[in-house]
């Protein structure tokens, strides 16, 4: 079957201020509450990015970090339709409990040589897990064990030629004694190796782990050893590798630094997000620059890129009013956005404080 792209986005608290607060109607549905919507104008721009980005990339198969619960649901039905827009095909989503308040939020596009793994009830062979292959506990911040946290999460696949691979999600939190742990063992835990079919645990011949592990892939790599050791089958080159350097940044200032700003790398701080692979290799992997996307160059002629038109449609009136409470940001000055200042303020106020990752690989 041909590679297959994987998109890693932590989309910082993907909650009701960006695509609203959902219920459920008499007939099942899925609504958003009359007084929980979002901004339209905002929520609309941003589904669009989501779409158009999705389909820039090629990708087969999104993971999304920090959705909320509250609005789990209601965003796989408005990504589903975002998406089918962007790439003209069909896409379906699996959701998986984090352990804490957000949910792991993993799509794949249909079509494309793969589908969920199934057990003989037609449940679909994913979950939390923080055991390894012989069902030993491994420490990862949790309420269980150290300051309380996520777990990883996982969703298993199948090609149409019979091969089982699993992508694993794992959001670290931020602090605490147990942070590096996180990264040390996520290496070992069991759907990386196996995963359990109808009681029978079952050999996994390609695993891929993504997420926004909080450690920083520059400064201490340490913790990442066991996720690049090539005599236990991992690839040596994550998705982002060191030697991007500061270009493997991914997590953004909060504040404008009030210092020239010629390129986006003035606004990223941190290296937490990346792809690690086992027993496969990763190819084209990268941090993608959304700041940079954004811009619109003054006077450039010959048409906008799509995500440059989709940083001309959020409601800059309306954040410039919040903008107005946080000097040290500072208000748009130009709309669409004509600077990396401002492309930004625009993408960290309204999309997120990380960059996404991506990242082909062979299965």
């Amino acid at each position: 079957m041909p590679a297959l792209t994987l998109l890693s986005w932590n989309i910082r608290t993907l909650g009701p201020s960006k695509v609203g607060e959902f219920q459920q109607d008499d007939r099942g549905r899925y609504v958003p509450y009359t007084m929980r919507r979002a901004r339209p104008a905002q929520m609309s721009a941003l589904l669009r990015t989501i779409g158009e980005n999705v389909a820039l990339l090629g990708a087969d198969i999104v993971s999304v970090l920090e959705v909320c619960g509250s609005t789990a649901a209601g965003f796989r039905k408005l990504f589903l339709r975002a998406v089918k827009k962007a790439t003209g095909v069909n896409w379906t989503v699996q959701l998986v409990p984090s352990n804490k308040n957000d949910i792991y939020f993993i799509a794949y596009r249909t079509g494309r040589g793969f589908d969920v793994l199934r057990d003989s009830n037609a449940q679909v062979v994913k979950g939390l897990t923080h055991k390894d292959k012989d069902d030993n506990d491994l420490n990862f911040a949790s309420s269980t064990v150290g300051r309380g946290g996520r777990w990883p999460g996982y969703v298993a696949f199948r090609t149409t030629a019979g091969t089982i691979f699993t992508v694993i999600c794992y959001h670290a939190c931020k602090g605490g004694n147990n942070q590096d742990n996180g990264i040390i063992n996520i290496a070992n835990v069991a759907p990386v190796r196996q995963v359990v079919v109808d009681g029978v645990k079952t050999p996994v011949p390609v695993s891929i782990v993504s997420g926004d592990f909080n450690v920083d892939y520059l400064t201490a790599r340490a913790p990442y050893t066991n996720v690049t050791d090539t005599t236990k089958g991992w690839a040596a080159t994550p998705a982002v590798p060191f030697a991007s350097g500061d270009n493997a940044k991914t997590s953004l200032v909060r504040d404008n630094p009030a210092a020239a700003a010629p390129t986006s790398l003035t606004f990223r701080v941190n290296a937490y997000d990346n792809i690690f692979a086992h027993n496969s290799t990763l190819t084209e992997g990268q941090v993608q620059d959304m700041i940079n996307e954004f811009v619109n160059p003054v006077g450039g002629g010959g048409g906008l890129s799509d995500l440059q038109q989709c940083a001309g449609r959020f409601d800059i009136a309306t954040l410039n009013e919040r903008l107005a409470l946080k000097p040290r940001v500072g208000r748009v000055a130009t709309n669409p956005p004509t600077t990396v200042t401002d492309a930004w303020r625009i993408y960290y106020r309204i999309v997120s404080d990380h960059l996404p990752v991506y990242a082909t690989f062979d299965v």
